[in-house]
């Protein structure tokens, strides 16, 4: 079932409609659904919409949703998990910082790009797959993600913002690439993490 109360607004760029914010919604589990009261689509997580709702421990986001605006979960320091859709293109500025207790994500196929700090301080998370295809993440993304171990970086990712893993102690990086790219930041890696670069 999904979740009630929860308050839409149309676009203002783009098309569909967006969550602007939680209402009258007490849920812990957020499941989104895909469409309005109205029957509009749902196309977009609106900027703040769930920004610092510290009960929420989990989030599925429906398939139709495009992109999620800056902060939108930021500092909801009980979630655990997220679903992502794959109709997913971007996310923006700061969307899970601060999310202490998210422990992993998988990026669908079809997201772009990860926007600055989109997972900064997030210390539970162990796990991240990102997918053949994404094209690039944003300053700081990862930075302060203490418990991160391991990250698999595709040939695709052609962009990479400065000190996206700074303050990962534990990390180690596996990439599909021979050498850094033109289009990545020199102080990507600021900590020096080992690099399996491919052979």
């Amino acid at each position: 079932m999904y979740s009630q109360g929860l308050i839409f607004r149309e676009r203002i760029i783009g098309d569909g409609f967006e969550v602007k914010g939680l209402g009258t919604c007490t849920d812990a589990v957020i499941r989104i659904p895909p469409t309005t009261p109205e029957g509009e689509p749902v196309t977009s997580i609106g900027q703040c919409a769930f920004y610092n709702r510290t009960h929420i421990t989990s989030v599925e986001i429906p398939e139709g949703v495009n992109r999620i605006e800056v902060y939108g979960f930021m500092r909801c320091t009980s979630l655990t998990s997220v679903t992502l859709p794959e109709s997913l293109e971007q996310m923006y500025h700061s969307v899970f910082c601060q999310c202490t207790s998210l422990v992993s994500i998988r990026f669908p196929r079809g997201l772009e790009f990860v926007g600055k700090q989109g997972f900064y301080e997030c210390t539970s998370l162990t796990e991240v797959i990102i997918p053949e295809g994404m094209a690039g993440l944003g300053d700081e993304v990862f930075k302060k993600c203490e418990k991160l171990e391991t990250i698999h970086i595709p040939d695709s990712l052609q962009y990479m913002g400065s000190r996206v893993f700074e303050n990962c102690p534990r990390l180690s990086i596996l990439c599909d690439l021979y050498h850094r790219p033109q289009n990545w930041d020199e102080d990507w890696n600021p900590d020096d993490r080992p690099v399996i670069w491919k052979d």
